[in-house]
């Protein structure tokens, strides 16, 4: 994940990431997404888009994993991330989740264990989600887009990196997480009853399910589904 966290590029514009997004449904392969638009920074995306590249990536190394869009509508509060099943002898599958935006996995506190998507679910309804640790590796490398200049003072300017398109200026933001992400829109989740951090995450998670992205093998997309209702999670 840490190559396509790094070099899918960010959208700072929105009229930028609409442009790009227009695009992302033709190009099925990551390469082309790569090649014509992340390379020569032409094109940037939200958590989408990131998780888009991402999926496509796990596709062409054979792993059935698809794409999640859950959280509540209003003010957007929305996040989308990769879905990972893997077999587990038992004719049934552990489902992982693969957050790209922020290169974010969770583990099992004080060990190298990635947790199951149900065992999240578990401890958030046992009010322990302080019991999953984030693991984020570096965003550093990633590369945000923007058309024209932005005084914003989380993004550094490259000023040195010209883009193909001389609309578009870059910059890099180091320091992207899943608290910093929460902590600027807290004012709305404030507002319907979520916290920040990893509590508001999961409940963002937990609330509402808009989509769950395809994949070539339905069994485990469906047997996936399965669980989030029997969680009591809207689908």
């Amino acid at each position: 994940m840490n190559w396509a966290a790094n070099n899918a590029d960010g959208a700072i514009s929105s009229q930028l990431q609409s442009s790009t997004n227009d695009q992302i449904s033709s190009m099925s392969r990551p390469s082309d997404l790569f090649k014509d638009f992340f390379d020569p920074d032409r094109g940037g995306v939200y958590c989408g888009g990131f998780s888009i590249f991402y999926n496509n990536i796990l596709k062409l190394f054979g792993y059935d994993s698809f794409t999640l869009n859950f959280g509540d509508l209003r003010d957007d509060l929305t996040h989308v991330v990769v879905i990972v099943p893997i077999a587990n002898g038992t004719s049934d599958w552990n489902y992982y989740i693969f957050d790209p935006t922020f290169n974010t996995v969770f583990m099992e506190p004080g060990t190298t264990r990635q947790l199951t998507i149900q065992e999240m679910l578990i401890k958030y309804r046992q009010e322990q989600t302080s019991l999953i640790s984030v693991a984020q590796d570096s965003i550093a490398d990633r590369e945000w887009l923007s058309l024209g200049i932005v005084n914003q003072t989380q993004y550094i300017h490259k000023s040195q990196v010209q883009a193909s398109d001389l609309t578009v200026e870059i910059y890099s933001r180091p320091t992207y997480a899943i608290s910093t992400w929460t902590n600027e829109i807290s004012s709305s989740l404030t507002r319907y009853g979520y916290s920040t951090g990893m509590l508001g995450y999961m409940q963002l998670l937990s609330n509402q399910i808009f989509t769950v992205g395809q994949s070539a093998n339905t069994a485990p997309r469906d047997r996936f589904i399965y669980y989030l209702q029997a969680f009591g999670i809207s689908v």
